[in-house]
This record gives structure tokens, sequence and C-alpha cells, in this order.
């Protein structure tokens, strides 16, 4: 038998896939706990908006029967209590409070993709770019550090994002401009 090992220990994040309005239920997020575990009447953090918002965890589902606790890899639809649904987004995300902090700048390594036509990788070193974290779309300015024309990927780079995302180790960004997809950041 193969053991997952889900990162259980870790602080709480939820990444929101989608948002629905239930009468007389409320709003309900769903997507998959990336790590951690979340239970009924837990307070948690609304990041990835233009403010940090806090409400509390009224309900857990999973496959039309209710949880009292989800845990890391869990698919999941979560209740929160007094928030309307097009306050959240997809690409937000739900926290452990006070433990995670939204950022607009990070050190990411930047793989541009070969099969990219070498004028739209130009217009990727100009710095402007769509950023997409956890579906989110974002703008973002690119700083390269010591790059020139016989500098090879990766790419050392300074992203700043708006709004403001979580952006920890490892956070998988695609950047795209005009809908084509041109590269991948990862944050360092």
């Amino acid at each position: 038998t193969i053991e997952v090992r889900r990162p259980q220990s870790k602080t709480m994040l939820f990444p929101i896939e989608d948002i629905f309005s239930i009468k007389n239920v409320g709003t309900i997020v769903t997507g998959r706990v990336e790590r951690g575990e979340v239970s009924v009447d837990d307070n948690v953090e609304i990041l990835g908006g233009p403010e940090a918002k806090t409400t509390k965890v009224t309900g857990i589902e999973m496959f039309r029967g209710n949880l009292e606790v989800a845990k890391a890899g869990d698919n999941v639809g979560i209740k929160l209590k007094d928030i309307a649904a097009d306050a959240l987004c997809p690409g937000m995300v739900l926290a452990t409070p006070n433990k995670i902090v939204c950022r607009t700048t990070a050190s990411v390594e930047l793989f541009p993709f070969d099969s990219v036509s070498t004028n739209r990788t130009s217009q990727l070193f100009k710095g402007l770019a769509d950023c997409s974290i956890r579906k989110k779309v974002h703008k973002a300015e690119l700083e390269f550090e010591a790059h020139d024309e016989t500098s090879q990927p990766p790419y050392a780079v300074t992203m700043k994002v708006s709004p403001p995302a979580v952006l920890e180790k490892d956070t998988l960004c695609l950047l795209s401009l005009d809908g084509q997809l041109l590269a991948i950041a990862i944050v360092r």
C-alpha cells in the first residue's frame, strides 16, 4: 500500500476554488485543504482581497456528509459566517488567523517557455505581465537581477504583484501576456 503524507501539523491554508451563496444557508466556499486542518467553530482569516477579514467556520461538508474536521488533502465545502459571496473570489485563501501574510513583492525563479516566440519573450523582459496565483490574476512587474542576452534560465527576478497575494516559498505563478502563457515563476 502507498501511504500519503499530508502536511497536517502546519498552519492551515485553504485556497478558494469556488463560491456559492445558498438561500437560508449562507456562503459556502469549496476547494482542497492545502495543509493543516480546519474544524467547525474555528476562526479563519480570508486573505487575498483588498483587506484581510476574519470569520467563523459554521460547517464543513464532503460528498453530502458533514464533517467536524477537514485535513490536508480533503476536498470540502466550508460554510462561513457573516461573509457575503460577492466579497470573495477564486484565488483568495482561508488561513489560520495572524499566521500568514499577503505580500506585494517576492523573489522568484523565472522559467520562460522555449516554444513562445522570441518577440513575446522579449516583452516579458520589459517587465510587465499578468500573473495567475491560485486561480486569481494579478498585475505583475518584473525586475530582472543581473540579466543579459547570454543569461540562461532560470532567471532571478524580483516580482511585484497587485493586489497583494499569499506568496510563500514554492508558490507557483503563471505569467502571461494577452492570454498567452509565457513563463512559470516559483517563489524562492
